[in-house]
Formats: structure tokens, sequence, C-alpha cells
């Protein structure tokens, strides 16, 4: 111990001395009050943001009191008293938990205080903590020198520290279902139930001896497929078809699902039907698919119906294609796209060249899109357009569509906006239904331009005899005759009316707006011309909005805003009086009527406020974001997301996020998908919707980046993409499906 009192260390006072390790660092800062204080810090670095980070930092205090005897819990250094415990915080209006480890060491009428504190999120940060706060003050408690000497003790560990908090150490999430499969085994065999009986659905997991890594071990489902339960047989189908827990072995995987298919499972019967499609496992066989799927959709099987529509005609259509008949070709390279397996996909490819060699239109299209989306192929954009191309000018409107997508996005020719309206144009004069909506959308996800509005009516109305179920095509066909000068507004209820009946909820509200609308001209209270605008500064004015868009309440609504007390507490410069004042000037209108709107102001005062609230901030980011009240302007929306983002509260760190994000296209700009990325990652510790974003785009990127995803790939295409992913045995999408199977399941079903 000579060591020590050789050699100068920090002098607390003139009983303790702190000799610290090399790789520790002891900072002496001063407060806002005036006090000093004195840190101890571990590991510093820097993030990639440049903002300083350590592995641990220690806050290090002297206090006059002393420690109780019944305290002292830790003989050998010292009297020490070892403090652990958990506590909540509000922290920038939201709730968090942290973590205190404390050391605290006794001398001569003074008590130093080392204490750490870490922010909880995950079970496993609590573990981590405990292994780096005992670890770190094994290394400490030996360097504070008290009357000339260091005392040596057991060293303490991780579960002394849970053991003197009174906590439980935290389970990973592997330990965690493997006492989960554990508990429900035994409980199984004491209940002395037969296989078969619901408990083979569980997945037994066992730990490999020489890895440590976890593997299913089917042995579940292997006793409940041989005491024939079908849930047992289609789960072990399964894991052969995708590897999980085993080589993966399509044969067997169609052996158990035929299996449980003709014990009249209808999953069994879907999947017998999908493999027989796919040729996978079993010969391609369209006619056993057809009738697999029969008898799933006769047991129930919704799912199973749509694919009968897919699988229509299929064999019929097999046989002309063989026979040379072009036109089968095309149909057939589409059908067998539509179950990709390998020999599919690559049978696909060949019709699809023989339909273009004959000078099928259709089979350009089967071609191009098979480069468009790299099924069974290298994506080639370039290719792509030029098929497309020929395809367009043989009169195909799936070809013209798709080649008006090209020139919109400059997919492998370059950017056109006029040649893409022209295209697009084509295609909707032949009743194609997504070049009559993209023409109708006054969006940057459209081909929009001016246009005689009748123009857009001919094009939807075409469309809709192709598809006459189309909800989209309907509230467009409204939307278009509300806008016709003049306005044709029987028409637009009528088409309003067609769209409620199909789902829209939009719609019933719109047709009984427009209602109320003729009733106000029947008697007189406005003319016949009056456009929407003035229609809706009339109702605000006469207190009629809420009604005439059929959301009034009984009794009538109470007022949101008292509008002469939010201005006089602006006058003393409320910050939440300006937040409502801007609220009720720029969001709910009609309270403030009365009073003279003066947006002016608000901007003006709200811009004041926002310098220094975040929430001011972010309200002014959505303003200019959405437009709304005020032009809108992308570079200020970033502005005020960004000044309320950098507040550190992370629910102004996701809205940022989704700013940078364009959910239609997130790969059109890489530069802002980057920005999302950084602030969805910041956001996702304690905004579980930021981790969802993080997660599915980051495997987005991935996949874009390999050729797997088209630039103008929407979030539902990655969704798409990860499905397809898991189900082809991908770990990574198989734990997105797992982690998100509330959403998986639910896109599924739409």
């Amino acid at each position: 111990m000579e060591s020590y009192t050789q050699r100068p260390g920090t002098v607390i006072d003139e009983y303790i001395t702190l000799m610290l390790p090399e790789g520790y660092e002891l900072r002496q800062e001063t407060d806002e009050d005036g006090e000093e204080k004195l840190e101890v810090l571990y590991g510093i670095g820097t993030d990639p943001d440049g903002d300083e980070t350590s592995e641990i930092s220690f806050s290090l205090s002297l206090s006059d009191s002393r420690l109780d005897e019944d305290k002292r819990n830790w003989p050998g250094y010292y009297p020490l008293c070892l403090i652990v415990k958990v506590h909540e915080a509000d922290i920038l209006f939201a709730q968090a938990k942290f973590l205190v480890v404390a050391a605290a060491v006794e001398t001569e009428g003074k008590t130093l205080i080392l204490m750490a504190t870490q922010k909880l999120g995950k079970p496993e940060d609590m573990t981590e903590f405990m292994d780096l706060a005992a670890k770190h003050l094994n290394v400490l408690l030996p360097c504070i020198i008290v009357d000339g000497k260091p005392e040596e003790a057991a060293p303490i560990t991780a579960d002394d520290l849970f053991r003197i908090g009174g906590l439980e150490r935290p389970m990973t999430e592997e330990e965690a279902k493997e006492e989960e499969q554990r508990r429900m085994a035994e409980q199984y065999a004491r209940n002395g139930n037969p296989p078969g009986d619901g408990i083979v659905s569980v997945r037994a997991v066992t730990r490999d001896p020489v890895t440590g890594a976890y593997k299913r071990d089917l042995f579940w489902e292997r006793m409940g497929a041989d005491s024939g339960d079908p849930d047992s047989m289609i789960k072990l189908g399964e894991a052969y078809l995708n590897g999980d827990g085993v080589d993966r072995d399509p044969v067997k995987a169609v052996e158990y699902y035929r299996q449980a298919a003709e014990l009249d499972d209808p999953v069994g019967q879907y999947n017998m039907g999908v493999q027989c499609a796919k040729g996978e496992g079993t010969e391609r066989d369209f006619a056993a698919a057809i009738d697999w799927m029969e008898r799933a959709a006769g047991n129930g099987d919704e799912d199973a119906l749509g694919i009968l529509k897919v699988l229509e005609d299929a064999p019929e259509i097999e046989r002309k294609a063989y026979a040379g008949d072009a036109e089968a070709q095309a149909r057939f390279s589409t059908l067998l796209a539509n179950f990709p397996s390998e020999i599919n996909l690559k049978e696909s490819i060949e019709m699809a060249e023989r339909s273009v060699a004959r000078g099928c239109p259709r089979g350009y299209f089967c071609l191009g899109s098979r480069y468009d989306f790299a099924k069974g192929v290298e994506k080639d954009p370039v290719k792509a357009a030029e098929l497309f191309r020929k395809g367009a000018e043989l009169g195909d409107p799936d070809c013209q569509f798709s080649y008006a997508a090209c020139l919109k996005r400059g997919a492998g020719v370059p950017k056109d906006e006029e040649a893409c309206i022209e295209w697009a144009c084509k295609a909707a004069e032949q009743g194609h239904v997504n070049a009559a909506l993209s023409l109708s959308y006054e969006t940057a996800d459209g081909f929009s331009r001016p246009r005689p509005i009748e123009t857009l009516i001919e094009y939807l109305l075409k469309a809709e005899q192709m598809e006459p179920d189309n909800v989209k095509i309907a509230a467009q066909l409204a939307v278009q005759y509300a806008n016709l000068e003049p306005a044709e507004y029987d028409k637009a209820i009528f088409w309003y009316d067609r769209a409620a009946e199909l789902g829209d909820e939009k719609g019933e509200q719109m047709a009984h707006f427009y209602r109320y609308r003729q009733k106000l001209v029947d008697e007189g209270a406005i003319p016949e011309d009056m456009d929407a605008l003035g229609l809706i500064q009339y109702l605000q004015e006469n207190d009629l909005a809420r009604e005439a868009f059929g959301t009034e309440d009984e009794g009538g609504a109470e007022p949101k805003f008292d509008i002469d007390e939010l201005l006089e507490r602006i006058g003393e410069e409320d910050p939440d009086a300006i937040k409502k004042y801007v609220a009720a000037c720029f969001l709910e209108g009609e309270e403030v009527y009365d009073h003279g709107i003066d947006r002016e102001r608000a901007l003006s005062l709200m811009e004041k406020l926002s310098e220094t609230d975040p929430e001011a901030a972010g309200i002014l980011g959505l303003l200019y974001q959405n437009g709304v009240g005020v032009e809108q302007n992308d570079e200020l929306a970033e502005k005020w997301h960004l000044k309320a983002a950098e507040s550190g509260i992370m629910t102004y760190a996701l809205s940022l996020a989704k700013f940078y994000l364009n959910i239609e296209s997130p790969f059109a700009d890489m530069e802002r998908l980057e920005k999302a990325l950084e602030w969805f990652a910041k956001a996702r510790e304690s905004e579980a919707e930021a981790q969802l974003y993080f997660d599915l785009l980051s495997y987005g990127k991935a996949r874009f980046e390999e050729g797997g995803l088209d630039g103008d790939a929407s979030i539902l295409d990655i969704l798409s993409v990860v499905s397809q992913k898991a189900r082809d045995g991908d770990e990574a999408a198989g734990a997105l499906v797992e982690k998100y199977s509330q959403l998986f399941d639910s896109v599924g079903e739409n």
C-alpha cells in the first residue's frame, strides 16, 4: 500500500484523499446556485453526433452526517453503506425509472458518497448497470485513503447489489422464454394430459451446449403430430419449410401439411393448395391446388377465396400457354409469379420471353415487371422501362401506366413529367384504374396537371366500369363532381353515398354536408353559386359547422376556448394562453370570429415563445409542415421541429423523424431517410412507434441497397417484403414479424 501514500491525490478534506487510477478523470463544476460539484468519469469518448459520452460517471459529495450503525452493511472498507434503489421521476413531462447505486464511506465526522444513476428501459438495462457499478466500485473504493491508508475487503458483486436493493435480477428474453417452456412442460406432465390438447403448440427451446445459442427442438410439435393434432402437423410443416430448428426440407413440410389437410384442417388445406401451385415439395398441379383451396374455403378459410380468384382457369391457361398462345403465355407468366418458387420464377421469365417474341403487348408488361421488381432476374430499371415502352406503344394499358411511373420517378429513363402525363392519359382512356386515380390526385403521389375536370370524370367512369366496387374511384368521382364549375352536387352526393356503401366513413359525412348545403340553398340562406370556402365561412359565422357535418351533440357543444380570458392572459405573456390562442386561430376558427382573427399576431407570439418552449416549437413545425393557416414551408417546418426535438423530449424527436420520412417513397430521398433514421433511433428508447419505424426502415434500407426494393417502394412495400422474406426463412425478417406480429397480422388481413 506504500504506493498510495507516496503519490499525490485529490484531497477531499483533511481526512480523505482520493487516488484515481489510470483511465478515471475527476471533473469539478459549479452549478447554477454557485455550489461546486465533483464527478468521477471513466471511459470518456464521443458519440456520432460529437457529444461526450462515458462508460459510467459517479457524483462525488461530502456530508456532515454520520452513518447509522444498522446501515453499515459492508464490512472491510471502513464503515461503508451500499445503497441500491429504483425511483421514478418526471423528466421533461415524461415519467421514467432510474436505478441508483451509491457507496457511502464514513470517516471522522464526514461521509463521502459516490453515486451513479442509470435510466432504465429494457429489463437487461438493470443487470448491465449492476455489473458495471460493481466493477467500478471495486476499483474506486480502495482508492479512497482514509486516515492515510486504504483497507481491504471482499469484492462487491452485482448479485450483492441486487440483494442489498431487495431487487430480483431480471431474466434475459431467452431465459424468460426457456423458463416459460419449462414451467408449461412441468404443468403438462403434472396434469397427465395426452398430447394434442393445446400444449403442443408451445415451442420448446433448448440451448446448444457448444455455442450457447437457443434453438427449437420441436418436441411438443412432434408429440402432437404423432397423436393426430393438426395444429402440431402444421407447425412442423412450417418448421421444415422455413428451416426453423431443422434443415429446410419442403418435401417433409408437404408431408405434414398433407396429414393436417386430410384431417379436414382448413389451414393444412390452404397450405397444400399453395405448395401445389408453387411446385415446392411436390409437383406443380394447379388442378390439385384449386381442389385444396375449395376444401379450405368450404371449411371457412376466407384467404382461400382470394386465392381461388387468382387460380381461376389456371389449368386451361397453362394448357394454352404450352400450346403456343402468346396471350396465355403472358397470363401464365403472371400466374407463376404470383406463386413464387425457384422453378415458377424461372418458368415465369421463360413464358414472358416467349410471349414477347410473338409480339404480345401483355408479354412486355409481364417481362418488364420481372425486371422492375427483381422477380426471377436481377433488377434492371433500364430494361424494365424499355419493355414497358414497347408494350405501351403496342397499346397495353398496364405498360402505359408502368412506363408513365418510370418517367415520373426517373427509373431507367430520364424524368419527363409531360410524357408521364401523356402515357397515363392513354392508360386511363382504356379504363386503367390506377392511371385514372393517379391523374385525379393533386399530390406528389399523383400524375396531376391542370386539365378539364370533365376529362378526369370520364377517366374515372371508365375505371369504375372495370372495378365497380372500388371505393377510391367512388370517392374521387364525388370529389370531381363537386369541383366542377358549376358543381353537380346531386352527382357528388350519389358518389359519396356509393363510397359510404363501400366502407368509406368520410363518404357518409360528405354526403350529409352537401345535402345540408342544398337545404340552405332551398331556404334562400345562401346563393346557389357560393363556393366551398364561402360556405364554410358562412357555417362558422352562424355556428352551423357541426350540424352541417353531422357532428352536433345534444344540447350543443361547449366552446373549447374562452377567447376573452385568453387575450387577457396573453397580455401577461402566459405561454399556455399563447398556445391555446394559436390553436383557436389556426385550428378551431369558429370560436374567434366574433373577436376578429389575428393570425399574424398569433404567429408572432408563437414564434417568440417557440425559442424557449419545445411544445410551442412542435406546434409551429406542424403548422408549417401541413400548411395550416400559413403557407406550407418545409424549411420552416424543419427549423421548428428541430428546435422542439433538440429539447430532449422524445415525442418531438419522433415528430421530426416523421417529418423527414416520406411514407409513400422513403427511398426517394436518401438524405432525408438518413435523417429520419437518426431521429427514430434517438426516440426509440421511450417511443415504441419510433422503434417500429426504425426497425422496418433499417431492414427496408438494407434490402433497397441490395436491389430488393425499388426507389419508389412504400412502407407497405417494406412490410410485404418482410413478410415474404420471413416465409422464405430470412432470420432478420422472421424476428421482425414475430416482434410486430399484431401489425403484420393486421396488414395480412387487409
